[in-house]
């Protein structure tokens, strides 16, 4: 056995047993098959993150892609089922400039209003109407009955509706009641104030169950631009729910139409889910606004676009892609305006659920999880079996290892000639021990004193590497910085009243990416930002760091500087002047977009891992602003640059910019040296 007291060093210090270690208890098995689980372990995640993550932007980007294809349907849709009312009030101003009606008597067009009303299935009426009063309207019931509608003077201007004949001729009085001059009627008033085709709000038609919208066209003489009539067509809109309901929209996905009205939330027009476009009965009947449907998906999908837009003002021709939560399930939503021609105020949305999408997702997602665990319980097998067969013989070198450690030095080791030739070696190393151990001890000094010496040469090495150690801390930090930071470790900081700050990026640079391989791509970064990083020595500043392809660099820290503008506005323009040397994959040269800003700003280094000395504040900001609301190829600085640069530099007032957070901002392009002629860049034309 192995006696478990504690032993004594050579310096005098008492060493614990291994024994009384804290991983005494651990086998070999179990620190052999550990790793491998752990491994196994970080492997599935890793891989179930990144196929989940793969999965959600595929979902977005099917979302996005389905939701406008659908819109886009929807929009062509629409507009062919609108055509028919533009092209009738066409048709027949055509007949009024060729005389072929009278429009001093309107009887004669009864006929082909007739006609043109029954050969139209959802046209509900065509009117016609003189500047003296006189109506003519034909007009199709949605049960198919046909009817003429007279207002004139032997009406006494009063409404009447005749029932036709199977050609057109009047029979026998239906309706007749007393209504207001037709000519001041809304859709009357607002053609002829914008003296061209104008279509109507969205209204409940008078005698059936459906929506109608209506297309009013002026009339007026070639030659004396007299008005001679107003043409008015309106067509319904409950086929256009049936066609949003036939629509296929993902699998459980819906779309609806809502008309903009000044002041109001959007009138609910049509929906996939046949919900009807109107509340009550007989003549209490009444729109409501879409955000009030019944349908909960209608309703919030409506709330969200309101959160966003009060009042659906500001709404582009451009669609707009969000995304909702509803009883804990994600919603895409997408909405653009009705691409027609007179407008027509209204909105298309599609609203898809993300489940639609996710379902391949959720079962890939529980077939890796499965086949993750098949694989940890297999893995696991095989390494018992594995460990097992690798421990079993050190276990047998471990109790002659013991007995030799009692004095027992010759030991006979039976060892399995399958085991791994390392383990086989290592016995034959044992039963070799005890001849080895006295011609060990004749040696021992002269073994000690080759270890001082190989020690001697450790410590001259690490000597070696500290000072590489500290090379590589100056290029990373300034060396004021690196100093302060090894003689006090912690924060670092300190306000710099004045500083200039420089931000540059190369100008297409996503699109390069995006051509060129991995490799190349850090090559060809590699020699513009050394390039950079020389200029940056020549003219003493200090490079702050790089994200991406953008490169930030400063004056005046950390040690203030009087020139610290001149500085950097030199640098801007050798940098401008070593890029130009410079091509890209496809030979073409390459630019940078640079903004400077002057100001205070905050400089330091936080935190206690991977070191980085950085710059805060306001006056960072615009600089950063500046290169992003730059142009290719040139420099633009602030207000405050100029200040510093105006009597050295010449310089172009670009005027005034918007600034995110800041507001309008005076602005300048720097040009050259002053006296350079001409300058270095050509000014750009001023941006309102």
């Amino acid at each position: 056995m192995i006696d478990n007291a504690p032993t004594v060093s050579p310096g005098g210090q008492s060493k614990a047993p291994f024994s009384s270690l804290p991983f005494r208890r651990l086998r070999l098995r179990s620190l052999i098959i550990l790793p491998f689980l752990a491994q196994m372990l970080a492997v599935s995640g890793a891989i179930g993150y990144l196929s989940y993550r793969n999965g959600q932007r595929t979902v977005e980007t099917l979302a996005k892609q389905l939701t406008e294809e659908i819109s886009q349907r929807i929009d062509e849709n629409l507009r062919a089922y609108l055509a028919p009312t533009q092209q009738i009030n066409q048709l027949n101003a055509i007949l009024i400039h060729q005389d072929h009606l009278s429009l001093e008597d309107l009887t004669a067009w009864e006929p082909l209003l007739w006609e043109q009303v029954q050969t139209n299935p959802d046209i509900n009426f065509i009117k016609i109407t003189n500047p003296a009063g006189q109506q003519r309207t034909g007009e199709k019931l949605e049960n198919g009955d046909l009817r003429i509608n007279v207002i004139d003077a032997n009406t006494n201007y009063d409404f009447h509706s005749y029932t036709t004949d199977d050609r057109g001729n009047l029979q026998s009085l239906d309706v007749s009641f007393p209504t207001p001059d037709t000519r001041e009627g809304p859709w009357y008033k607002d053609a002829i104030i914008a003296e061209q085709s104008v279509w109507s709000s969205v209204f409940i038609s008078f005698l059936e169950d459906t929506l109608l919208v209506a297309s009013a066209t002026p009339v007026y003489d070639s030659d004396s631009q007299e008005l001679l009539a107003v043409i008015n067509s309106a067509i319904r809109l409950n086929s256009v729910g049936d066609f949003l309901h036939d629509l296929e929209i993902g699998q459980t996905g819906q779309a609806f139409l809502i008309e903009r009205r000044p002041g109001g939330r959007g009138t609910l027009l049509a929906t996939s889910t046949n919900e009807i476009p109107f509340r009550g009965q007989g003549n209490d009947r009444e729109l409501f606004p879409a955000v009030e449907s019944q349908d909960a998906i209608t309703s919030a999908a409506v709330q969200e676009l309101l959160n966003s837009h009060p009042d659906l003002q500001g709404l582009s021709q451009q669609s707009i892609v969000s995304k909702f939560k509803l009883n804990g399930q994600w919603h895409y939503l997408q909405v653009h305006s009705l691409q027609n021609d007179p407008a027509l105020d209204w909105l298309i949305a599609v609203v898809i659920p993300e489940a639609d999408f996710t379902t391949q997702i959720r079962i890939n997602t529980r077939n890796t999880i499965l086949l993750s665990i098949l694989a940890l319980g297999i893995t696991t097998l095989a390494g018992l079996r594995i460990a097992r067969w690798l421990s079993h013989p050190l276990e047998q070198l471990t109790q002659a290892s013991q007995a030799i450690a009692t004095g027992e030095l010759h030991q006979d080791i039976q060892v399995d000639p399958f085991s791994a030739r390392e383990v086989y070696h290592l016995a034959e190393s044992f039963e070799t021990m005890s001849t080895q151990l006295q011609e060990s001890f004749a040696t021992l000094e002269q073994r000690v004193a080759d270890r001082t010496q190989a020690l001697i040469h450790a410590n001259q090495s690490l000597q070696a590497e500290q000072a590489k150690a500290e090379e590589l801390l100056l290029n990373i930090l300034p060396g004021a910085i690196a100093t302060q930071l090894k003689e006090s470790p912690g924060t670092i900081a300190e306000l710099f009243e004045e500083v200039t700050i420089l931000f540059a990026d190369i100008v297409g640079f996503t699109p390069l990416s995006n051509r060129m391989a991995p490799l190349e791509l850090v090559e060809f970064l590699n020699s513009i930002f050394s390039s950079f990083d020389a200029l940056a020595d020549r003219h003493g500043l200090e490079k702050i760091k790089t994200i991406g392809d953008a490169y930030m660099v400063a004056a005046g820290l950390p040690l203030p500087r009087a020139d610290h503008a001149r500085a950097i506005a030199d640098m801007a323009l050798d940098m401008q002047a070593a890029i130009a040397h410079i091509t890209d994959d496809q030979g073409q040269p390459c630019q940078v977009r640079i903004g400077i800003n002057t100001g205070i700003a905050v400089a330091g280094v936080i935190g206690t891992r991977k070191f980085i000395y950085d710059l805060w504040g306001d006056a960072v900001n615009v600089a950063a602003r500046m290169e992003s609301h730059g142009e290719p190829g040139h420099i633009q600085v602030t207000s405050q640059t100029y200040a510093h640069l105006k009597d050295h530099y010449e310089l172009a007032e670009r005027g005034t910019i918007t600034i995110k957070g800041k507001g309008a901002l005076k602005t300048y392009w720097l040009l050259g040296h002053a006296g350079c002629t001409p300058p270095l860049i050509a000014p750009l034309p001023v941006t309102p």
